[in-house]
């Protein structure tokens, strides 16, 4: 590729990524082998689910050689990423190594690339996020069903890159932004530990809703919700939808959407305010309340159940949220020859027993709920417009059309 560093700022250069770093590929795997050196390895996930590589990760124990020791040990500076993936996005995440590492050595599937002589390892690690560069390493991998990088493609990828004190800034900025968002994530990860308990508490009476005292009935599930299996019949052209494991953020709907399969003659229809669970993975807390606009058709192997008045379909769908009526799931499922799958046993599902509160303080404990909801939704809405900014920012000032000034980089 040809240097085209005309069109670039005056003092930056498109430089290879090999003239920025030197990389190594790691081949330490997980065993435990007699006679090596105890260590603890970084894995693929330490890197793929965090941003910084720090003291505080819970590394697994293995064993290495003393070359791989002396090789694949982590110091600051590094930038260690995956060079193996399923899919060619997933090639080439970074994350950056904050500090010395004692002991600590990359794992298989996983590269180091440790910077040379005026190159600030932040600024590379940024550098590799960035979505040109992304897209460089994303046309770089090898593989049909599993991809891969060689050493050869770092010199096929090239990084604009400014002098040192420009580079040290970017990061800095960068790294402010970052660090916003991570007390952002934070603070809407405390307050959804609080909501979870919030919810269990009140939907299972023991903390009522000011204003309410009177007693709690114990019916069975079986006198509010009903087995109806509607089937979709010929001719249908209803989206198709499956549903997650229950115990996500609070606000995001289980119900997803799915690409239809040909024949949908068998699938199920499920109205707003039906409850249905997966006849596969409903011990797992595959369940939900549809809450969506329009009718949709789910796989036959869901149950799909009516609610009747005796309770809110709104305060029904916090029900089947809490960890307790997870456990009334497992309790109905019945073990098979397959580790994978459980049988569904609906009489012991039906004949289990609820405490459930008058209808005007199931609605109660709706708004209460669904209120936090919505506070932890607006948090969720401002971090990502954030996330929006700072990708901007970061692309804008990686390239060279955002400059930090000369004087405040100096400084």
């Amino acid at each position: 590729m040809a240097d085209r560093s005309s069109s670039l700022p005056h003092g930056w250069r498109r430089k290879s990524f090999s003239e920025l770093a030197d990389v190594s590929f790691s081949g330490v795997d997980k065993k435990t082998t007699p006679g090596e050196i105890p260590v603890r390895l970084c894995n693929y996930v330490d890197v793929f689910h965090n941003h910084r590589i720090h003291s505080g990760i819970d590394f697994m124990t293995a064993t290495a050689s003393e070359r791989e020791v002396a090789n694949f040990k982590l110091l600051q500076g590094d930038v260690v990423f995956t060079k193996d993936s399923e899919t060619p996005e997933e090639i080439a995440e970074p994350a950056y190594v904050a500090e010395d590492l004692s002991g600590v050595v990359c794992g298989y599937h996983l590269a180091i690339a440790r910077p040379k002589k005026d190159v600030d390892g932040r600024f590379l690690y940024y550098a590799m996020k960035e979505t040109g560069i992304r897209r460089q390493f994303t046309r770089s991998a090898n593989g049909v069903t599993r991809f891969g990088l060689t050493l050869d493609a770092f010199d096929k990828i090239f990084i604009p890159t400014p002098v040192l004190e420009e580079q040290t800034r970017i990061a800095e900025i960068l790294s402010t932004w970052d660090e916003t968002l991570a007390r952002l994530s934070l603070q809407i990860e405390r307050k959804a530990e609080v909501f979870a308990s919030l919810r269990e508490a009140v939907v299972h009476g023991t903390r009522r809703i000011d204003g309410f005292d009177g007693p709690w009935q114990t019916v069975t599930i079986g006198s509010f919700l009903k087995l109806h299996n509607e089937r979709v019949g010929n001719g249908s052209d209803l989206p198709v939808y499956s549903i997650t494991k229950v115990g996500m953020l609070p606000q995001e709907q289980h119900f997803n959407k799915r690409i239809a399969n040909s024949d949908l003659s068998r699938h199920i229809i499920v109205r707003t305010g039906d409850l249905a669970l997966s006849g596969l993975n409903f011990w797992l807390g595959s369940v939900d309340v549809s809450t969506l606009d329009e009718p949709v058709c789910i796989s036959p192997d869901y149950k799909v159940f009516k609610i009747n008045g005796s309770i809110d379909p709104k305060y029904m769908r916090h029900v089947v949220r809490t960890a307790r009526f997870v456990t009334l799931l497992k309790n109905a499922a019945v073990e098979r020859a397959s580790i994978v799958r459980k049988n569904f046993d609906r009489e012991t599902f039906l004949a289990s027993e609820l405490q459930l509160p008058e209808i005007r303080e199931q609605r109660a404990i709706v708004e209460v709920l669904d209120d936090a909801e919505r506070e932890i939704a607006a948090l969720e809405a401002e971090r990502a417009a954030l996330a929006r900014q700072r990708d901007a920012l970061a692309t804008e000032l990686l390239t060279g059309r955002l400059r930090v000034p000369q004087a405040e980089a100096a400084s």
